[in-house]
Parts: C-alpha cells; structure tokens; sequence
C-alpha cells in the first residue's frame, strides 16, 4: 500500500527522533525505535485524532503517543518513570518549536 507523506514529514520526524533521544535517555530505557505516522507505525487508521489536528486545525506538529508498560511482566507499569520520560520528550519538542518560531533552526 502506498503511503502519501506530507509535506513536512521530514521535520516531524526530526522532532520526533529528538523526543525519543531525550526519553531514552531519562531512565536508560529505549523503547521509542517505532516512531513515524500511526498510519506506518501502528496500524492503517485514517481520521485519527492527529488527522484532525493536522489537517483541519491547522497543528503543523501533531502528535500521538504511548507510554510504555510493565513489559508484558504482569506488573502495573511505573507511572512516575512514564511521566519522567514524557516530560523530557516534550520539553525538548517545546523548545525546537520555540526556536524555529523565532528563527533558531529546529522543526
């Protein structure tokens, strides 16, 4: 099947990779190696929450994630180590972001 990328495909993953670098890097854990449209890397879905965010609110940088679990282990998973990592992500899409609005570079 073939898949229409958009446009800016290229700086949503650059910003995405980055997320993930600085996720892994929180508690050493890596567990981002799947990253890219819910298309490719989940399953075919159209209509999904980023497709409404991306193509009718006009959010160049939509995004979806999910957080790890207990490893298949039984375990509840570790919520605090979660919201650590998401944080990191999300600090450094923020500040890429920030930066390229005012002209620095970034996504």
């Amino acid at each position: 099947m073939q898949v229409e990328l958009p446009p800016d495909y290229d700086e949503h993953m650059e910003l995405g990779l980055a997320a993930c670098e600085a996720i892994d890097e929180v508690h050493g854990r890596n567990y981002c190696a799947r990253t890219g449209p819910i298309f490719t890397v989940i399953s075919p879905a159209t209509g999904c929450c980023t497709d409404f965010m991306y193509g009718e609110g006009r959010i160049k940088q939509s995004l979806a994630t999910e957080l790890r679990s207990g490893l298949g282990s039984g375990e509840n998973p570790a919520i605090l180590d979660n919201c650590e990592e998401m944080q990191a992500g999300l600090v450094v899409m923020g500040e890429r972001l920030v930066a390229a609005r005012n002209g620095g570079g970034g996504a």
